[in-house]
């Protein structure tokens, strides 16, 4: 990535952080690439953000030279940045993460993210998962898993995630 894209990105998301939490005279760097984030990882690019309540800050960055070593990456009030998920462990649920997608942060710090996850049968599908402001990741949904609406509909794929004030997740 050239420097000129690497600085406008970390401006982009020192800007967006700022202006939810701060007045818009003041702008703080939140994440550049080169930085080293909880567990060594290093940040290559970072390919998407989001701000919430509660000064919580996500973004889905690059971790190594392939495009596809990505991970999500929260910062809180303790101003860190902590590795939530990571493209190849395990996901909350079964399976293992192949790919992470979407972030969005939502109320109380609530941050949700779409992921590709293969299935323990072998099979690759959308899943969105959450973590709380206390650390607790979970699964929400599955594509392949049924619907609330009281038939027989199944999720056939989960996209975009949107999370607000009051806690209501939407995709």
């Amino acid at each position: 990535m050239s420097g000129n894209r690497t600085r406008w990105w970390s401006v982009a998301l020192a800007a967006l952080a700022a202006a939810a939490t701060a007045p818009a005279a003041s702008v703080e760097r939140l994440l550049s690439v080169g930085e080293t984030v909880s567990g060594g990882a290093r940040v290559e690019a970072i390919k998407a953000y989001a701000a919430g309540a509660g000064g919580v800050t996500a973004a889905r960055v690059q971790t190594g030279a392939a495009d596809t070593e990505q991970a999500i990456v929260v910062r809180g009030g303790d101003r860190l940045w902590r590795v939530v998920a990571r493209v190849g462990e395990a996901a909350p649920g079964g399976g293992t993460i192949e790919a992470v997608g979407r972030v969005t942060v939502g109320a109380d710090g609530l941050v949700v993210f779409r992921a590709d996850v293969r299935r323990t049968d072998g099979l690759l599908a959308d899943a969105l998962f959450a973590r709380t402001a206390a650390g607790v990741r979970r699964r929400l949904v599955i594509a392949g898993e049924r619907t609330p609406i009281g038939d027989l509909s199944r999720f056939a794929a989960i996209d975009v995630p949107a999370a607000n004030a009051t806690g209501d997740i939407v995709f």
